[in-house]
């Protein structure tokens, strides 16, 4: 997941960067390189291209598109750093989502993370210059489909690739934003060609890690962690797009990190954090069991993700 949360920060530098073309044009240009890398994966792991779970698959592909043509959209009218944090509410819905569609049970941490991710989030988007209405309508439109989009690939589970459920996205995403580009088509000069480029090969990064990532874990435990694309999105809106965000955004960042040490200092899931939780943790961050937690953790905590297998 922090993989993912670094990947949709390059993303938000590059949609800002391409602020002169319509959100059809930068979905389009995202989803190209993504969709040539999943159908080289596909075809080198010899699986299928339309997965097992098609209803399900279209289904999140067409909420995921929806989301991010919202945000996209929502960047024209809001700094990036605004605009990323109050997507973000996402894991709050994904986690009432769950509990409808996975039929996850609410526990009381969850409530605590619930209350203090809000109040983050709040700040930070509140005590910020040049919000508009509509850049708040697109963004929080795009918060609840967002989690609904979380939540649905838990949902497909490991009954189908996660390279499969990136194909279908970034296929749905060609075949929407190349008919709409038609209509909102921008001039695109050769200093856009490199953003537009890597823009792509972010998307399917943050895609790919993102899936793996919501596969295999809790959706309550998972998704806290993207609030820490807040905290990188405003450092590059700050540094290269002069954005200022006052104490209170600070603030509320901090907060939000606080809301997701909250998550996950329950190790045991038993809803209360303990002893028993602190000594978990530590167990879980010792990777290799060498009863030191090192560099030599980290290296092997990498070494588990094995892409291009």
């Amino acid at each position: 997941m922090l993989l993912s949360v670094l990947s949709f920060s390059m993303i938000n530098y590059f949609i800002k960067s391409l602020s002169l073309l319509s959100p059809y044009q930068i979905l389009f240009f995202r989803s190209i390189p993504a969709l040539i890398i999943c159908i080289t994966i596909i075809l080198k792991q010899k699986i299928s291209f339309w997965g097992n779970q098609k209803k399900l698959l279209i289904t999140r592909s067409i909420i995921a598109t929806t989301s991010v043509l919202l945000y996209y959209s929502s960047i024209k009218y809001l700094p990036i750093g605004v605009a990323a944090t109050i997507r973000y509410l996402a894991p709050i819905f994904a986690i009432f989502f769950a509990i409808i569609i996975l039929k996850n049970k609410f526990q009381k941490v969850n409530i605590i993370t619930m209350i203090f991710a809000f109040i983050g989030v709040t700040l930070v988007g509140t005590f910020s210059n040049n919000v508009t209405l509509i850049g708040i309508t697109l963004i929080l439109m795009s918060a609840i489909t967002l989690g609904a989009s979380f939540v649905l690939v838990s949902k497909i589970g490991t009954k189908d690739s996660p390279v499969v459920i990136v194909f279908y996205f970034s296929l749905f995403s060609i075949i929407v934003s190349s008919f709409l580009s038609i209509f909102y088509w921008e001039i695109i000069t050769k200093q856009m060609v490199p953003s537009l480029i890597l823009i792509g090969i972010s998307g399917f990064l943050a895609q790919y890690f993102l899936t793996k990532a919501f596969q295999t874990g809790d959706p309550k435990k998972i998704a806290p962690i993207k609030y820490f694309e807040i905290i990188v999105t405003m450092s590059f809106g700050f540094i290269f797009f002069d954005e200022q965000y006052s104490l209170l955004s600070i603030a509320g960042a901090v907060i939000l990190i606080f809301s997701l040490s909250v998550t996950f200092l329950d190790v045991n899931k038993d809803g209360k954090i303990d002893k028993n939780d602190l000594q978990l943790f530590y167990k879980n961050l010792d990777i290799n069991d060498d009863g030191n937690i090192d560099f030599n953790d980290f290296l092997d905590y990498f070494k588990r993700f094995k892409i291009f297998k």
